[in-house]
């Protein structure tokens, strides 16, 4: 199954927690999703939980290594499931293409400006024109025809964002879901004139 993740590192408790979206033929992420958290107590080793919703489903050791440009994160679970994490690390400043959106985040009227990196980085913010409160995001666009997101509020994630590509009417959409710590879900539509 290939899938977006988040790895989040909280350093001052030595943890880490994230998601997994499943972004297959199958299953495009947006109603599914799994949550982790875990320990990073060993450099380059991290043990981690992985839960969906509330409920314990595997738990998995994983090493960190290096090949060429790629940092991957490598293990099994406990259900003898395979897991590779990857990212490729940018050696020189990417050259940054900007484009500007508009839409609804839930119910709330967004304008979303987005920085694209040759190295698939997605970084920007948006402003919800309901209630003024600008939130920044960075992610990436690593599987095509998606983008995965983190929403951050003062410095720490507020949502987790997963976004797919269409063409609705001539326009270049993107439609997903936003994912809240607080357990809701809302629809996400931007799109660009």
């Amino acid at each position: 199954m290939q899938a977006a993740v988040s790895l989040q590192w909280l350093d001052e408790m030595d943890a880490v927690r994230g998601s997994i979206f499943p972004i297959t033929s199958e299953s495009k992420g947006l109603n599914q999703q799994w949550q982790f958290i875990g320990t990073n107590f060993v450099q380059g080793e991290i043990d981690i939980h992985i839960y969906n919703g509330e409920k314990l489903i595997s738990n998995a050791s994983l090493r960190k290594q290096r090949k060429g440009d790629d940092l991957l994160w490598v293990g099994r679970t406990n259900r003898g499931e395979d897991i590779r994490i990857s990212r490729t690390l940018q050696r020189k400043p990417a050259t940054e293409t900007r484009s500007t959106y508009q839409g609804k985040i839930g119910t709330s009227e967004v304008l979303v400006t987005l920085d694209w990196g040759k190295d698939r980085r997605v970084n920007g913010f948006y402003q919800s024109l309901t209630s003024g409160k600008s939130y920044q995001l960075k992610g990436d666009n690593t599987a095509d025809g998606f983008i995965y997101l983190d929403e951050f509020s003062e410095d720490n994630i507020s949502a987790r964002i997963l976004l797919e590509k269409k063409t609705i009417g001539g326009k270049l959409v993107w439609t997903g879901k936003i994912f809240n710590p607080d357990g809701r879900i809302n629809s996400v539509t931007i799109y660009r004139e």
